[in-house]
């Protein structure tokens, strides 16, 4: 399917409100201007003044002066309780000043001719495109009556996912959020009034959607539905990817999520809110993490009134103020997931996953872990984990148990910090999971670094390869992530040659080369200090002969 200048395109705003609606809604409209040519072009109408002094002035302005254009050319532009009017101006879709960034008031809503994606905003782009069906179905949305929902970024149509497709050009825009949909009829809840484990499998057009109420006030309750990247949807004869499948691959083009469970927060008046499952909103542009849906980058599970300690704001990952509610993802196939629902006792849950892990020199120089003490009810004990390189690779073991939310590793002494330093540095990671008196056991936490004295290099120098150890390609995630201002890359190479390991912004500009040097095989580890850089998502890429591999980090200040 393609715009009239060949762009790909994922179906006209008729199919995305027929999708949307599950058949409820049927939209249909045509072009008022008329066609002196007979050639199938529409002819403009022109007003008395320049695009700059529209934008520059009041949206009555230039509705005013289309008004009155209109009615010079004889065209019926009157409205109603059924009939809306779009008006769309030439050229680019300014998106600054006053008078023409587009917007919706009374049964009319107005949009450029073409778009491009970020700045500048407000002048013609030799770049620009027709303009795809994402702002036209968002202002169109304010017509039906949807409001902007600021807190759900590019998840939600009714925000940023207006823009979401190819290049951010709008063709593919997100899904509206259940709680829209269900406040037109367009879809139903399974209301969940008793503990049950559900399959909750997906489907775009039809969703299944979970809703458990507060017990004591029914207007607050949770939304839990599966989300698919990679499905696809047929419009027509024509498959093609369906409108889930962008939001991620926009920015994220080598995620290895293809699925998640969004959780929407709903109380009266917020429109329903999209849970972050790894506690992290997004700091700046773009408004979208890997880490929202569950189980998501951060392996989180489990979601209840003990998930996260803060009690504000929508977004955080938890079901307070009710005490009854909670989920578990506890199994997962292709496009679904099994997930024991609670209505009460949510502790009955395993505990969620230890939040807040840090790792600082103790008295003695020792490494003392310290992080957030959970909350639950019926907690018995933590399990300290600590991850080390040897024998080839890396290893996690149980370091040890303890009731504590805190712990110091003798076995391990502290490096001294800058200008000071160890002779034989050597880079560790603890994590801590904590097991209930079920003895159901959470996830483990993200992960801390710790820079202790290693042992004495082998032969081979700068790396702990050994001669009969097998080595590959490879690029670790980064740890730690998010992080703030310093994390450390891991990264192997498998034959001698050129290695260059560099960091680039989201808009792919070469910011920072790590590592541009020749490399003998083995194992290395660098790190980024990205105390220059403002909060945002970056990538890093690492080249090696025919081996290429990007990954994505978070910086978080």
């Amino acid at each position: 399917m393609y715009s009239p200048d060949g762009q790909s395109v994922f179906g006209s705003m008729r199919d995305y409100f027929s999708i949307m609606s599950d058949g409820e809604f049927t939209l249909t409209g045509y072009v008022l201007n008329g066609d002196p040519q007979k050639d199938g072009t529409p002819e403009w109408l022109t007003l008395p003044n320049t695009k700059n002094y529209y934008n520059n002035g009041s949206f009555s302005t230039f509705r005013s002066a289309c008004f009155t254009a209109a009615f010079a050319a004889g065209l019926d532009i009157s409205t109603n309780s059924s009939t809306k009017l779009a008006i769309v101006y030439a050229g680019h879709t300014y998106r600054t000043g006053g008078g023409l960034w587009p917007r919706a008031s009374g049964s009319l809503y107005i949009n450029g001719e073409k778009f491009a994606a970020g700045a500048p905003y407000g002048e013609e782009r030799p770049d620009a495109k027709f303009t795809e069906i994402g702002v036209h179905c968002h202002e169109f949305g304010h017509l039906l009556g949807f409001n902007d929902l600021y807190a759900n970024g590019f998840w939600d149509m009714m925000n940023a996912g207006s823009y979401s497709g190819p290049g951010l050009r709008c063709a593919c825009p997100a899904p509206l959020n259940p709680e829209t949909r269900y406040t037109k009829g367009w879809v139903d809840f399974d209301q969940v009034t008793v503990n049950q484990t559900f399959q909750s499998n997906y489907y775009l057009q039809d969703p299944e959607i979970f809703q458990i109420k507060k017990t004591s006030d029914p207007n607050r309750y949770w939304l839990i539905e599966t989300r698919d990247f990679n499905a696809t949807m047929t419009i027509g004869s024509t498959v093609t990817d369906d409108y889930n499948s962008w939001m991620l691959r926009n920015f994220f083009p080598n995620t290895e999520i293809e699925k998640g469970v969004l959780v929407w927060r709903v109380k009266p008046n917020n429109g329903g809110v999209i849970l972050q499952a790894d506690g992290n909103r997004w700091s700046s542009y773009p408004q979208i993490t890997e880490g929202t849906p569950f189980p998501g980058t951060g392996n989180v599970e489990v979601l209840s009134p003990w998930s996260d300690n803060r009690s504000s704001p929508d977004w955080v990952p938890n079901t307070k103020p009710s005490l009854n509610v909670g989920t578990e993802i506890v199994g997962e196939g292709t496009d679904w997931y099994l997930i024991d629902l609670y209505v009460t006792d949510p502790e009955d849950a395993s505990p969620s996953k230890p939040q807040n892990l840090s790792v600082d020199p103790s008295a003695n120089n020792h490494p003392y872990a310290t992080w957030d003490a959970n909350t639950e009810p019926d907690i018995s004990h933590y399990n300290v984990w600590k991850k080390k390189f040897y024998s080839g690779t890396w290893h996690w073991d149980i370091l040890a148990q303890t009731e504590n939310n805190y712990y110091e590793d003798v076995s391990e002494e502290y490096c001294p910090g800058f200008p000071s330093a160890c002779v034989n540095q050597e880079n560790i990671y603890f994590g801590v999971t904590v097991v209930d008196n079920q003895g159901k056991e959470s996830v483990r936490s993200d992960s801390a670094l710790a820079e202790v004295q290693g042992n004495p290099p082998s032969k081979r120098g700068v790396n702990n390869y050994q001669p009969n150890e097998q080595i590959a390609y490879s690029l670790e995630q980064n740890y730690p992530n998010p992080f703030n201002p310093k994390t450390q890359i891991n990264y192997s190479i498998l034959k001698d040659g050129f290695v260059t390991l560099k960091i680039y912004d989201i808009l792919g500009n070469d910011l920072v080369t790590l590592v541009n040097e020749r490399k003998t095989a083995g194992y290395y580890s660098v790190e980024f200090d990205a105390s220059n850089l403002p909060s945002g998502i970056y990538f890093y890429k690492l080249t090696s002969g025919n081996y290429i591999n990007t990954k994505k980090l978070l910086l978080l200040k």
